[in-house]
């Protein structure tokens, strides 16, 4: 049902499936023909995507579907999660925004460690602070060739899919180093403590506590 946010004309989509022989009527081939409608309307390119937070949920899925595709996991840290989540009212509770956190970072590393050279691990913050450096890796892990106007992202917003919802209002600015550590300023002494409780072997893990 979100499709609806891409204005593309969904019917459109649906006669191209029709008459597309019995073999490739995949749900593959439904996704691919949805994306690339959207690609092919804003020209934005043959290779498509999504960056969607719940897919860590579904990595085993996407990947029985797609078989080719590849995965990039980003990691952040989970203090500064929480602290997002909390703010954004997606959660009212520190464990249940820690939980999704951890939840979500194992799920996506168990997946990554199964499937061995189509998924790539990059950490938030050495993105933010090198975004030069990790986007001509991402560039090198998925085949294509390296633009500095990939820097360039807030041109091509519009570009990106349903950007304009509110929670996507952040793509239109330049990347930033200002939400790393936001957790200490936002979160309280006693929410402090308990996402340290919560998390801190998964931390210390990640190094992001030591």
């Amino acid at each position: 049902k979100e499709f609806v946010h891409w204005g593309i004309n969904i019917e459109n989509v649906q006669n191209k499936l029709d008459n597309i022989p019995d073999s490739k009527k995949t749900l593959a081939n439904i996704f691919d023909q949805l994306y690339c409608t959207y690609s092919e309307q804003h020209s934005t390119g043959k290779m498509w995507g999504d960056k969607t937070p719940m897919n860590t949920s579904y990595l085993s899925w996407i990947g029985s579907v797609f078989p080719q595709s590849k995965f990039i996991h980003i990691i952040r840290d989970g203090r500064d999660v929480v602290s997002s989540y909390l703010k954004m009212g997606r959660y009212t509770t520190v464990k249940a925004a820690a939980q999704r956190w951890k939840k979500s970072v194992k799920f996506g590393k168990s997946f990554g460690s199964s499937i061995g050279n189509n998924y790539m691990e990059i950490r938030y913050e050495t993105m933010v602070f090198n975004p030069e450096k990790v986007i001509k890796s991402i560039c090198g892990f998925l085949g294509i060739k390296y633009s500095i106007e990939m820097l360039n992202h807030t041109n091509v917003v519009e570009k990106l899919g349903d950007t304009s919802l509110s929670h996507h209002s952040n793509l239109s600015r330049p990347i930033t180093t200002d939400s790393i550590g936001k957790w200490k300023e936002n979160l309280s002494s006693d929410d402090k403590v308990e996402v340290l409780k919560l998390l801190k072997g998964d931390l210390t893990n990640l190094g992001y506590y030591d």
